[in-house]
């Protein structure tokens, strides 16, 4: 699928380029009339609004996908998208509703078994859970999955695993130099890999978290690097979400 293309452009901060492919997808698709078609393209599209943090896009996007697999009965399309919901649900504030989304779609992979991206999502679940202010759950979660992804090799879930470790255990008042490890960490696995929005999520949560401790000064960089990156990018929905995650207090 041309979906492909536009997901890897998202995952390396190339957003703009990300939209442009994603238009060109929706006209093949259309020509062909082929509603599994356009199905997959709008899941795969609704990913590629996470990693944008485009949260309202991937909402709108993924909705419309679930209409479609529903009507074909395409399982794959359908677990991508309900996915891709629950974390931008979670993401916009309906904590509850996308604790429920989420564990539906955990029914329906468990139903089939291996499952793609089953790993970031599963790791998504914990920032949903922390999002949910359920800090405790999230770092069980986190702090389970992060040392088996890293020893897997799983490059694109790991550094969200760590990340959620770190500000769950900021959350809940740890050590500082723990929850910097972690934030580091992830970070040393999404920079040599071109992981531009994981970076961006990591620098927003680290920043966050310095503020809270009242390094005002210490934040700082942290938020200008998100925001450079998201800027470069071209996605102006998800700078001004960042915007205000950099304004706040």
């Amino acid at each position: 699928c041309l979906m492909y293309p536009a997901l890897a452009l998202s995952l390396n901060g190339r957003f703009r380029e990300a939209a442009g492919q994603a238009a060109r997808t929706h006209a093949l698709a259309a020509l062909a009339k082929q509603p599994a078609l356009r199905g997959l393209a709008l899941a795969l599209q609704a990913l590629s609004h996470l990693l944008t943090a485009e949260w309202s896009e991937a909402v709108r996007v993924s909705e419309e996908a679930l209409g479609l697999c529903r009507q074909t009965g395409q399982a794959v399309q359908q677990y991508l998208a309900l996915d891709a919901l629950a974390y931008a649900q979670s993401q916009l504030g309906n904590h509850e509703t996308a604790l429920r989304t989420r564990a539906e779609v955990v029914a329906l992979r468990q139903a089939l078994g291996g499952t793609l991206t089953a790993d970031w999502f599963e790791a998504a679940e914990a920032e949903i859970l922390l999002n949910a202010g359920r800090p405790e759950e999230a770092l069980a979660r986190a702090s389970q999955l992060a040392p088996m992804f890293k020893a897997a090799g799983q490059l694109f879930a790991y550094p969200m695993a760590a990340r959620v470790w770190g500000c769950a255990l900021a959350r809940l008042g740890r050590d500082p130099a723990e929850v910097d490890a972690q934030l580091a960490a992830s970070l040393a696995v999404c920079e040599p890999n071109g992981q531009v929005s994981a970076t961006i999520q990591a620098e927003l949560c680290w920043g966050r978290i310095r503020r809270e401790r009242g390094d005002a000064a210490g934040a700082r960089p942290h938020f200008d690097r998100a925001l450079r990156l998201l800027a470069e990018g071209g996605t102006e929905q998800g700078l001004q979400w960042a915007r205000r995650i950099a304004d706040e207090g």
